[in-house]
């Protein structure tokens, strides 16, 4: 079974999550990487296991587990293994974002946290709106062509 697809805001969760340094591969072999993410809140740890001989990944985030949908745990290692490409300026604009506190102001709704945090950045000249659509539309392309399955059809 292949995995449904992120919302948006999980391509800039993932990259924030890579400029915070919050994952770490903990086991790496032929069959196997094993890796821990740690949320923006700093109070849970996400265990994400990547096997790439099936082209499958499988992690315990609430997204993956709870709605089916590669989280940004998973998409957060497929970028630091190289298998999805991303924006490293982008990603350093999104360091020390507070995502879990902007979802929870906004009840959840990804679109109202996506605007947030493109007028944040905006305002900060970090990035603009048109560069961080670009963005996304690029992960969630390449997101689509992997086809990441889940391990022994979860």
């Amino acid at each position: 079974m292949i995995w449904k697809m992120p919302p948006r805001i999980k391509v800039l969760e993932a990259e924030g999550c890579l400029a915070d340094h919050r994952i770490k591969i903990v086991d790496q072999t032929d069959e196997k990487v094993k890796a821990n993410v740690l949320s923006s809140s700093k109070e849970k740890t996400y265990n994400v296991y990547f096997y790439p001989q099936i082209n499958a990944i499988w992690a315990d985030d609430n997204g993956s587990k709870w709605r089916g949908y590669l989280g940004y745990p998973s998409i957060a290692l497929l970028m630091l293994l190289n298998k999805i490409k991303y924006n490293l300026n982008i990603s350093q604009a999104l360091k020390n974002i507070e995502w879990k506190k902007i979802n929870t102001l906004n009840k959840g709704d990804y679109s109202k946290t996506e605007m947030f945090v493109k007028d944040k950045l905006g305002k900060e000249g970090r990035i603009t709106s048109g560069e961080i659509d670009d963005e996304i539309n690029s992960v969630l392309e390449q997101i689509k062509y992997l086809e990441m399955r889940k391990p022994g059809g979860a």
